[in-house]
């Protein structure tokens, strides 16, 4: 949502107006001010529900204690009267994903260990973790899509996605992933990834 992407912390609004006089500010001083870098908003029942956050080291984080004080602050005085908007910052969406990889000895790309052989990181774990990283802000998380990924690695022979649960960060229990899910946080975090390595062989 632009609005929520337009809020400047430490920032005064211009009186009985909706933005801001940025005259005198760098452009290093606006973006340094607008804190919220992620925004999805969703209308259910007449509520208005608001997905934030801040970015940190290139990824979705929650905003600060103070950061979204201001937010609601501002939301409360840009928004149409009689609209009711609600917040939702929340740290990432947790993610627990076990996999069973059947690899290619004979291409000496990995060993029964996940250890690669050019640099020593596992392509499998890599792949994952790009696929969970990369996905948009609030974006759909498929399966499919990470057996694709998979698939596509030169090592592995047969992939299988043996399961992936997830829970918000404060939920009480961990939901099994059926086909897919979006994050209620807007964006996940791997909490923890167990491969297993097969060799695979075409002879029985």
């Amino acid at each position: 949502m632009s609005k929520a992407k337009a809020y400047m912390q430490g920032q005064k609004l211009v009186t009985d107006c909706d933005y801001y006089d940025t005259e005198g500010m760098t452009e290093q001083d606006i973006a340094a001010a607008k804190v919220v870098k992620y925004a999805v908003a969703t209308e259910s029942n007449t509520v208005v529900y608001i997905k934030v956050a801040r970015e940190v080291d290139g990824n979705p984080a929650a905003l600060t204690a103070g950061q979204l004080e201001g937010l609601t602050s501002y939301m409360n005085e840009i928004k149409d009267a009689g609209v009711s908007v609600q917040l939702r910052n929340e740290p990432a969406d947790q993610m627990r994903i076990s996999l069973l990889i059947y690899y290619d000895p004979t291409l000496l790309i990995i060993d029964a260990n996940g250890n690669g052989s050019q640099n020593g990181k596992d392509p499998v774990r890599e792949t994952t973790k790009q696929v969970i990283e990369n996905l948009p802000f609030n974006g759909m998380f498929r399966k499919s899509d990470l057996m694709a990924a998979l698939q596509a690695l030169p090592c592995v022979e047969v992939a299988d996605i043996k399961s992936v649960k997830v829970k918000p960060r404060n939920g009480a229990e961990w939901q099994t992933v059926e086909g897919y899910d979006r994050p209620f946080s807007g964006y996940y975090s791997i909490d923890a990834l167990t491969v297993d390595y097969q060799p695979y062989n075409a002879i029985e």
